[in-house]
């Protein structure tokens, strides 16, 4: 198996105002305050991590089968990475500490 080496490391960029205003609106919808995550693990399938910061608050979601309230959303993440605007950066950051 292979790494795509071009998508790999740390990256900036500016969303649209639309694909801002639909990442809101789907992380209104998710409920965050309600929602749960199965967290059993099983297989050799792949894990998603989703932390989200909000109103003072963090959830930390992991499953290796996320809910379907959330399948947007992360459909919108997933297609935010692979936008070909961010311009790759030698600046490391941690986004967890």
């Amino acid at each position: 198996m292979e790494t795509d080496s071009s998508r790999t490391g740390y990256f900036v960029g500016k969303l649209r105002p639309e694909t801002f205003r639909k990442l809101s609106r789907q992380l209104y919808m998710a409920d965050l305050d309600n929602i749960t995550a199965d967290d059993k693990l099983c297989c050799d399938g792949s894990v998603k991590t989703l932390i989200v910061y909000y109103n003072g608050k963090k959830k930390y979601i992991k499953s290796m089968f996320p809910p379907d309230e959330l399948r947007d959303l992360l459909a919108t993440l997933y297609g935010i990475c692979e936008d070909e605007n961010l311009l790759r950066t030698d600046k490391h950051f941690r986004l967890e500490h």
